[in-house]
């Protein structure tokens, strides 16, 4: 786990992005337990942040982020949908990076997968109608051959 909050110089040049410059101002100081608020009330908008953070950043506050997935399956007073939609997106944000920027899974990816794996086999938990074709297991196989392919494992 990455203990340390990233700092502003960690943030590169984040004015010059209107995404990352959305990102700074809403994760920018926070650490684990006030970002736990803030997955609650907004994951959505946490979700997008995630997405356009610099590497070092996103490390601290991708971690973050699933460990908080992890957190929602028994966190109590949390909507059956908000738990679906934070395993999804944490999902979702995985298969994003191994597309588009691997480079910034490779410090993290097998604490990643461990999460992954571990909501993928508890799918049900999170509310994710494997019905309607979301499953999980089928989609850490094609992360697995998606890192291996970018050797980040």
């Amino acid at each position: 786990m990455i203990d340390k909050i990233p700092t502003e110089s960690d943030w590169e040049n984040y004015q010059e992005d209107i995404d990352c410059l959305e990102a700074y101002n809403l994760f920018e100081g926070k650490d684990t337990n006030s970002l736990t608020s803030l997955f609650v009330e907004s994951v959505g908008r946490c979700i997008d942040g995630l997405h356009f953070m610099p590497t070092k950043v996103f490390h601290y506050y991708g971690l973050a982020f699933a460990n908080y997935v992890k957190l929602a399956e028994t966190l109590r007073g949390l909507q059956n949908e908000d738990r679906a939609k934070a395993a999804e997106g944490l999902f979702s944000l995985v298969e994003n990076k191994l597309h588009i920027a691997p480079a910034d899974l490779v410090a993290i990816y097998p604490e990643l997968i461990k999460t992954l794996n571990y909501v993928a086999q508890h799918q049900a938990n999170y509310f994710v109608d494997h019905h309607k074709g979301v499953d999980f297991k089928s989609r850490l196989v094609i992360f697995n051959a998606l890192a291996k392919e970018s050797h980040i494992i």
